[in-house]
């Protein structure tokens, strides 16, 4: 097995144990390379599409974070909830919302190598308050 879809599947095991729902979610995507265009991970509700690279620089229980960060934006209807607004400060928000979900939660461990939307004056707060 590729040593970067081992330490992914890895991951959705450990989301599995720990937090079940998540793992169960988790396990259900398909993973797909795509470094050629992705800088971290993302999702299109069916698919988990990841940079070999940031993967490598990830330990287990941060990507067990990234599985759940890229799960909660198809729990939330992320994509079906936009609308009119602005697609990439909608995500912002949306990220400000999940992210603090997790960190609150105790899913996995918060990722520290890349900068992420994360600030607890926006807890309980719908993406859509956010972005206003």
């Amino acid at each position: 097995m590729d040593p970067i879809v081992e330490k992914l599947t890895t991951a959705r095991i450990g989301l599995l144990l720990k937090a079940p729902f998540f793992g169960n979610m988790a396990t259900r995507m398909q993973l797909i390379d795509a470094s050629d265009w992705c800088p971290t991970a993302a999702t299109n509700g069916r698919n988990f599409y990841y940079n070999v690279d940031f993967v490598k620089k990830l330990s287990e229980k941060k990507l067990e974070f990234l599985f759940a960060h890229e799960i909660l934006h198809c729990v939330f209807d992320h994509f079906g909830r936009c609308g009119s607004r602005d697609r990439q400060l909608a995500n912002i928000a949306q990220d400000f919302a999940v992210n603090q979900i997790l960190v609150d939660e105790r899913i996995g461990d918060k990722i520290t190598e890349v900068k992420i939307c994360l600030d607890p004056k926006f807890r309980g707060l719908a993406w859509e308050e956010i972005y206003d």
